[in-house]
């Protein structure tokens, strides 16, 4: 005589007591969510391709920056109008006489109109070029302000794509017994001869029986010593298994799995796989009197009670 779940074996031999306590027996999923609990973890959820395209676009982007370089400062470093370092041939100086013939009567015509019309003289004299090429230096200080800019940018870009990985679809989740039906790779652990059990083999729901043949299948109607094992809770958390026991059962374990492992979450399905009262079985030979007697004490009493009567 003791608090246990209802099924039709026991009713065969046994009479039930009053609703002891509500019961309902829950799913209990699991799934890895390595990006969470680890800084690294945003390396870890990107695939290998995305990291080989981003490093070929660093190896480039540096051998574009270093040719850049070294064609500036050592081809045509120290260049001014008046003594250019490399040696042009006649042809082009010509070539280059007959456009600037043409084309600087029109210049100065511009910018005369410019002057005229807009009257900004101290403006339109600060846009001419210079005559010498920026020093080294310099050039550095722009290069180094754009890549602290890239890396600035790569930051919140990286951050943001954290966070949208944060956000799971909601059909990642096994909310029910359909949910459990449609995956057929499941695994779904009870423990054997309980009321999860008689409750998916005898219900008649087309879901359940589904879930009852992946029972029959993996053979996973088991004692509670290999349901409840470590072994079992990480195929849970790794989404190859599920859990059918009680909230309050689902609720302990699952705890204790989450102070020893390092990654990964359990949840509990929203819909309750199946509802009943726990109660107490009184054996058939007890009198209708005490019967009714322990139905009408409260719980402590009727404890007390069988204790009494087992002692």
């Amino acid at each position: 005589m003791s608090v246990i779940n209802p099924t039709s074996e026991k009713k065969d031999v046994a009479v039930e007591t009053e609703t002891i306590l509500p019961i309902e027996l829950m799913v209990l999923a699991g799934r890895l969510s390595r990006h969470q609990s680890n800084i690294f973890g945003i390396i870890q959820v990107l695939t290998w391709e995305v990291w080989l395209l981003f490093a070929c676009s660093l190896g480039l982007s540096a051998l574009l920056w270093t040719s850049s370089d070294w064609a500036h400062f050592h081809a045509g470093g120290g260049l001014t109008a008046a003594q250019p370092s490399l040696p042009v041939p006649a042809h082009l100086q010509e070539s280059f006489l007959v456009l600037r013939g043409k084309l600087l009567p029109r210049r100065v015509a511009l910018v005369a109109n410019i002057r005229e019309n807009v009257g900004f003289t101290g403006i339109v004299s600060s846009i001419a070029a210079s005559t010498t090429t920026p020093s080294r230096t310099s050039a550095r200080i722009v290069v180094g302000s754009f890549w602290l800019l890239v890396i600035v940018v790569t930051t919140v870009v990286a951050g943001q794509m954290k966070a949208m990985m944060m956000v799971r679809e909601e059909a990642d989740r096994i909310d029910s017994m359909r949910h459990l039906a449609e995956r057929p790779h499941m695994k779904p652990y009870t423990v054997a001869g309980s009321a999860g059990v008689s409750s998916v083999r005898d219900s008649k729901d087309p879901y359940y029986q589904r879930v009852w043949r992946m029972m029959q299948k993996y053979k996973t109607d088991l004692p509670t010593s290999v349901v409840l094992s470590d072994r079992t809770m990480r195929e849970v958390v790794t989404s190859r298994a599920v859990l059918i026991l009680s909230r309050a059962s689902l609720a302990t374990r699952a705890t204790a799995a989450c102070a020893t492992f390092d990654r990964g979450e359990f949840y509990v399905a929203r819909e309750p796989m199946f509802k009943f009262n726990s109660v107490f079985y009184l054996n058939k030979r007890l009198s209708a009197a005490r019967r009714q007697a322990i139905n009408n004490r409260p719980v402590p009493l009727i404890l007390f009670h069988l204790f009494l009567i087992t002692s």
